[in-house]
Formats: structure tokens, C-alpha cells, sequence
């Protein structure tokens, strides 16, 4: 495998080798194909090179769209204990929930008095949330952080940063935008530490997932590098470091799930 100069986005090496070339997009089928590198010093598969606007592969993205009432229920009995927890956001709180997807977050804290607020990187698809929801949703960052800096106190992710494409400069906007005492607060996924659901998480993304996209799709491949991408995301002490350069406080993590995500909270002082 050939020999790369690049810039990781998780820890900033800048030598890696090639992985995959030339993948066609098997989820979207998009006539675009991309290199996929393997860094030398975290071992993170990830694009390279990191396209300069990445809203394009989020044209009609299936995550985006408005969910049946079934299965929001689900995700609502489900997902809802991990996601954050409004209850202990201050009364009337402006609330930023960064990387929105469809919605179902900001849709789920209406009529508690909070002002809401969404952000999602495809100009069509924000458009679009932001009449359906009657809320604003913000297209481009840099308009957001213009109108908002320093005027929000609470900023959520939810299962975000495997779509961001620079770590730090992301944290650096959440920075900007949050009120001195506002909180950030980030669910990702994270390291299994209850023994033996390790082996059946395992179990389950290498063995299961690989032959499943290879059944749908004709392709196992993506699936492997995907499995294999979420076990090299920074380990939460790692990332907890990350959320701490970028000048936040009190840092923290609550494993949840038996640790196959965390949720990461940060303060601006």
C-alpha cells in the first residue's frame, strides 16, 4: 500500500496508507467515488482527501428524513435515556442542537420553554427541517456562529463527529457560541466495558454487520471499514482531552449502554 501526507482528524498525524480505493457509494449510489486512508499513529480509516464541502453527501440523506410515528415511538423508548437530558437545562434556556438529523431531538423538547435552535451542514435539507419543524435551522456555521456567538447555553450532539470533518475548528465554534456557564453536551460512541457484552459487540459488528451489507448491497467491505472506524474513535479519556483544548471545563463522561456510547459534557467558564 502506497505511502500518504495528510492531516488526521483525530489526532493530527500526517502519515498514513492507502486503504480502499476508488468505493463507489453503495448507500446514496451517488456518482462520486472516494480513497479511503488508514492513519499511520491512531490507525483511523477516514476519506482523504477531506472534500472542502461535504454537503453533498447529504443530498436526500435516508438519516434526514421525517420518521413514521412508529418508529419515532421506538426511538423515543429506546434512545430517549441516552440523548440529553433536558431536565437539568436552566429554565428558558436557548438551545442549539448541533447536527439536528431529522429533527426528533429539537421536536422532543417542544412546549418546555426553551428557545430552540438547529444546525445541519446541507443548505436544502436545513431549509426544509426549519418549515417543517417552524424552528430556525442553520446551513452554514459560519452564519450561525455570526448571529449566536456567545448566546447559547446549552449545545447537543448526538452521534455527530463521525460526519465532521475537523474536530478541533468544530469545538472551537461550540466555544464560540455557548454563553460564559453554558454546557456542552456530546453522546458518541465509546469503548465496551461490561465483560463479556465486549465479545458479543464484537460478535455482532464483524461478523453480522459485514455479510448483512454485503446481502443488501453486494458490498462487505464498507461495512468492515465502517465497524472498524467506531473502534478507533477516540477513547473517552482522549476525547475528553479534545473537548478540554478546545478551552471547555469540568469535563466529563457517563458511560451508558454498557459503554458502547458516552455521553461527554463540558463547560464554558
Amino acid at each position: 500500500m502506497s505511502a500518504t501526507v495528510f492531516s488526521c482528524l483525530n489526532c493530527g498525524g500526517d502519515r498514513s496508507r492507502t486503504f480502499y480505493e476508488g468505493c463507489p457509494d453503495y448507500y446514496l449510489g451517488k456518482p462520486f467515488r472516494v480513497d479511503y486512508v488508514k492513519c499511520d499513529r491512531c490507525g483511523l480509516v477516514q476519506q482523504s482527501p477531506i472534500p472542502s464541502d461535504v454537503s453533498v453527501f447529504y443530498e436526500a440523506y435516508p438519516v434526514h428524513r421525517e420518521k413514521s410515528p412508529l418508529h419515532n415511538l421506538a426511538r423515543r423508548l429506546i434512545m430517549s435515556a441516552s440523548y440529553a437530558d433536558a431536565s437539568a437545562f436552566p429554565e428558558g434556556a436557548v438551545v442549539l442542537d448541533y447536527g439536528c438529523g431529522d429533527g426528533w431531538y429539537l421536536d422532543s423538547l417542544r412546549g418546555r420553554g426553551f428557545t430552540l435552535l438547529g444546525f445541519e451542514p446541507n443548505a436544502e435539507h436545513s431549509e426544509s427541517l426549519s418549515a417543517r419543524l417552524d424552528l430556525p435551522v442553520f446551513g452554514d456555521a459560519g452564519a450561525l456562529v455570526e448571529q449566536y456567538a456567545g448566546g447559547v447555553d446549552i449545545v447537543t450532539m448526538h452521534f455527530v463527529l463521525e460526519h465532521v470533518t475537523d474536530l478541533h475548528s468544530t469545538f472551537a465554534d461550540v466555544a464560540k457560541l455557548l454563553k460564559p456557564g453554558g454546557r456542552f453536551l456530546c453522546l458518541e460512541f465509546s469503548t465496551v466495558d461490561v465483560p463479556g457484552l465486549d465479545r458479543i459487540y464484537d460478535l455482532f459488528s464483524f461478523k453480522v454487520i459485514p455479510p448483512l451489507g454485503r446481502a443488501v448491497t453486494g458490498d462487505a467491505e464498507s461495512y468492515q471499514y465502517l465497524v472498524e472506524s467506531i473502534r478507533k474513535f477516540p477513547k473517552p479519556s482522549a476525547f475528553a482531552e479534545m473537548i478540554r483544548s478546545a478551552g471547555f471545563s469540568r469535563v466529563t463522561w457517563q458511560s451508558l449502554s454498557g459503554g458502547i456510547v458516552a455521553l461527554h459534557s463540558g463547560w464554558r467558564l
